[in-house]
């Protein structure tokens, strides 16, 4: 090899490693360590399953009410979907809240999210077990409720 080639190649190498390196620094500690709703959505979707989002605030008697009515109600939905409690105030689940916009929403709140993530229905403040399993759609009216949403 001529002594030029080698000298394309290894800058390439250098290049291409820099490019590495800097990607990972920009994409930061988030990419390495999902928060625990966004691991939820991802497995939800992968299992082809809703997940029920409990937003909440502050540790009130009406969170902790909605919290029981929202872990017995998940409780019997097991085969179709999953759930998870995120505190609407943790630093580590910012991209949550700001993905659904609920840093200002009434608390308790319940987001239902289809598999291929359109929301499909909210429940604010109060709820009760009929009304969460009413927010499951049909998949053509997910896929409407994603493109419109989106």
């Amino acid at each position: 090899m001529s002594k030029k080639r080698v000298m394309k190649m290894t800058q390439f190498t250098i290049l291409s490693s820099l490019a590495v390196v800097l990607a990972m620094c920009l994409a930061g500690p988030a990419a390495q360590a999902a928060s625990p709703g966004t691991a939820a959505l991802e497995n939800a979707a992968k299992e082809n399953k809703y997940l029920f989002i409990f937003f909440w605030k502050e540790d009130t008697q009406q969170s902790r009410v909605m919290r029981s009515v929202f872990q017995t109600a998940l409780a019997k939905l097991t085969d179709t979907a999953q759930s998870v409690e995120i505190q609407a105030g943790d630093p580590a689940e910012q991209q949550i809240v700001t993905r659904y916009g609920v840093s200002r929403a009434p608390m308790p709140l319940v987001l239902a999210i289809a598999p291929n993530g359109a929301v499909t229905k909210g429940f604010p403040t109060r709820f009760d077990e009929n009304q969460l399993q009413q927010a499951f759609v049909s998949p053509c009216t997910a896929k409407c409720m994603r493109a419109i949403q989106d």
